[in-house]
C-alpha cells in the first residue's frame, strides 16, 4: 500500500506559478503559506524574495516562521530592534538546535527586518497531540503524508497518530502566526513542505480559523514530484 501511494503522489502533476501571478491574485489582506525544503537555500532565498516583493506593495508584511521556536521571539526581538547584531543571532535563536537545520539559510528572511517585516516564531517541539487538544485532522491526512516519509515509512499501526501529531503541528503553526498578525497586510508562513503539500496541513487548517484569504506555495521546482493541485515556484531563471 506503502508503495502504491508514493507510486501515485509521484505521478501527479500541479500548477507552476510565479511570483509576479502569485502578488497579482493576492490583494490584502491575505495570507501566504510557503513550503520549504527545510535548510535549502533556494528555496529560503525564493521566500525571501517573496517577502520584497510584498514589501514593495506598500503593505505591512509579518513573517512567521516555523524555523524559529515561539520561546525564541524575544530574540527576534532584539534583532527587529537592533539590539543584537548578526554575529550573536545564531546562538539567540537556536534554529540548528531546535529544528535541526543550519542557521545560515536562513538569513536571507531574516534580513527582511531591516526592510521593515515583522518577524514572528511559530516552531514548536515535534510531539504527539495532547491528549486534551481539540484536534481537526483533514480527511485522508495519513495516505498523504505517506510520501513525505522517504525511506522511513510509518508502521501502518502508527499511522493515525502520526497524521494527528501533524495535524496539531499544522493547526499549532498556523494559530501562532495568526494571533501576532494584525490582520494588515500580508502574513507569510514558512513551513516545512510536508505540512504546506496538498493542501490539508497548515492552510487547510488557516482556513478553519480565519475568512482572510489564504493561499499556499511549495517552493521547490515545478518539474518534481508533487500532489494534485499544489501550486509550485517555477521561475525560469532557476533561482
Amino acid at each position: 500500500m506503502i508503495w502504491f501511494a508514493a507510486a501515485a503522489w509521484a505521478q501527479e502533476t500541479c500548477t507552476p506559478v510565479q511570483a509576479a501571478t502569485a502578488l497579482a491574485e493576492l490583494p490584502a489582506p491575505a495570507v501566504l503559506v510557503l513550503g520549504e525544503r527545510k535548510g535549502a537555500p533556494l528555496d529560503l532565498r525564493r521566500a525571501a524574495r517573496l517577502v520584497r516583493s510584498l514589501q514593495r506593495l506598500n503593505q505591512p508584511v509579518t513573517v512567521a516562521l516555523e524555523a524559529v521556536d515561539t520561546a525564541q521571539q524575544p530574540a527576534l526581538d532584539d534583532w527587529i530592534a537592533g539590539r543584537i547584531d548578526e554575529d550573536a543571532l545564531p546562538a539567540a535563536l537556536q534554529i540548528s538546535e531546535r529544528y535541526g537545520f543550519s542557521h545560515a539559510p536562513y538569513v536571507h528572511l531574516l534580513d527582511t527586518a531591516q526592510t521593515g517585516a515583522d518577524l514572528v516564531g511559530v516552531g514548536l517541539p515535534y510531539a504527539a497531540a495532547p491528549a486534551d487538544a481539540p484536534l481537526l485532522v483533514p480527511p485522508g491526512y495519513s495516505f498523504q503524508l505517506v510520501p513525505t516519509m522517504g525511506g522511513s515509512p510509518v508502521p501502518a499501526a502508527l499511522e493515525e497518530t502520526f497524521a494527528g501529531a501533524m495535524a496539531w503541528r499544522a493547526a499549532e503553526i498556523a494559530s501562532r502566526a495568526l494571533g501576532a498578525w494584525n490582520g494588515s497586510g500580508y502574513l507569510v508562513i514558512v513551513a516545512d513542505r510536508a505540512l504546506v503539500e496538498g493542501g490539508l496541513g497548515v492552510s487547510w487548517q488557516l482556513q478553519r480559523q480565519t475568512e482572510t484569504p489564504v493561499r499556499a506555495i511549495v517552493l521547490a521546482d515545478a518539474a518534481g514530484p508533487c500532489l494534485a493541485g499544489d501550486r509550485v515556484w517555477r521561475d525560469l531563471l532557476g533561482r
